[in-house]
């Protein structure tokens, strides 16, 4: 295990919390009052390098074969996500009111759940699935398509194909104004953040010399980058994916990414427990906060309590904590033992295996 690379899940997730929490406060107040907001949002271009650099550092000296990678990360990704989809499905059929941008919609949210960009039908113009968030899974999931045909060819190959690809694919969506929602999704210029992280991988497991002063240097370059992309008032919705977005967010994700492993590598960093469990828990975290906001924001105002001076910093220490708690439990209660409960039942080959029959061949 990574240590930097834990942190940086845990940190990157609670910035995207830290977004939703002033988004509520902006639909409570009129009003963004909590300082740099929008920047929590630049935590899923965190997301993207770190997921390139784990898919090369766990890959790039086994002999996974394609099939097995992909039903692993299927394993690994989808069922927590359609257990979500699956309770906000259920939300909007029984307590729509809760809900401002989702409608009972069962075809919008089967769709989803295969990870098919589509349009939303309300927010026109915007290709997002049911489970808004699930827009950063489905170019996760075609990273992984990309990523598993390059297995394909030998190991010096790899690598050339998986960046090859990516950049091609978002410079034909620079050049060419694509029309088709799909068309237009997949040659984003954010798929070059996981390129960021694949290119770093390499330098890591090639052990490119990396002093520690360099990469704390890195690491700093990347905070203070962001931090005046913030203070400038650069800001996305779910869908801002344009070209200012990798070069203002995921330039500065990948030297911070860049920085935090090769300072592990280099020196090591010290152990923080706390942190840890918030990278063990990010996924859950970021799927389950969704949730968990729109409780404590009611609450909130039920109690009479204004989102203002030193009650909203209340209400933002409150929501953020809230939230990784929640993200804690469904870690602890929900995904890790149905990802451990799926991974028995799967064989390393991809096929389904009944549990009793596993247990005659260990017998």
């Amino acid at each position: 295990m990574i240590l930097a690379l834990q942190y940086v899940r845990g940190i990157a997730a609670m910035m995207v919390v830290y977004h939703h929490t002033g988004f509520q406060v902006v639909k409570a107040t009129g009003d963004a009052p909590l300082p740099l907001w929008e920047l929590g949002a630049a935590g899923v271009d965190l997301f993207f390098v770190v997921s390139g650099f784990i898919m090369w550092v766990t890959t790039h000296s086994t002999e996974v074969g394609p099939g097995q990678f992909l039903c692993r990360r299927v394993i690994r990704v989808a069922p927590l996500y359609w257990l979500v989809t699956l309770v906000l499905l259920a939300v909007s059929l029984v307590i729509p009111q809760l809900l401002s941008t989702t409608r009972f919609n069962p075809y919008h949210a089967g769709i989803s759940m295969l990870f098919v960009p589509v349009e939303h039908p309300i927010l026109a113009d915007q290709v997002l699935p049911f489970f808004i968030q699930g827009w950063t899974l489905n170019y996760e999931m075609f990273f992984y398509a990309i990523f598993a045909l390059a297995m394909l060819l030998g190991p010096a190959l790899r690598v050339r194909a998986i960046l090859g690809a990516l950049a091609f694919l978002a410079f034909a969506g620079l050049v060419v104004q694509f029309e088709n929602p799909q068309a237009k999704f997949y040659t984003s210029t954010i798929l070059l953040e996981f390129a960021f992280g694949v290119a770093i991988a390499v330098l890591y497991t090639r052990r490119i010399a990396m002093n520690a002063l360099g990469a704390v240097m890195a690491v700093v370059v990347g905070l203070i980058a962001l931090a005046v992309a913030g203070a400038a008032g650069f800001a996305y919705g779910a869908s801002g994916v344009d070209p200012a977005r990798t070069l203002v967010w995921g330039c500065p994700a990948a030297a911070i990414v860049y920085g935090m492993v090769m300072l592990d590598r280099e020196r090591g960093v010290s152990r923080y427990e706390s942190l840890l469990r918030l990278g063990d828990s990010s996924y859950s975290l970021y799927l389950t906060h969704i949730f968990t906001l729109p409780v404590v924001a009611i609450a909130w105002r039920l109690s009479g309590l204004s989102f203002a001076g030193f009650s909203l910093v209340g209400y933002a220490a409150l929501a953020m904590s809230a939230s990784a708690v929640a993200g804690w439990l469904t870690y602890v209660a929900v995904e890790r033992p149905l990802t451990n409960m799926l991974r028995d039942m799967v064989r390393f080959d991809g096929t389904i295996e009944r549990p009793a029959m596993s247990r005659r061949r260990r017998a």
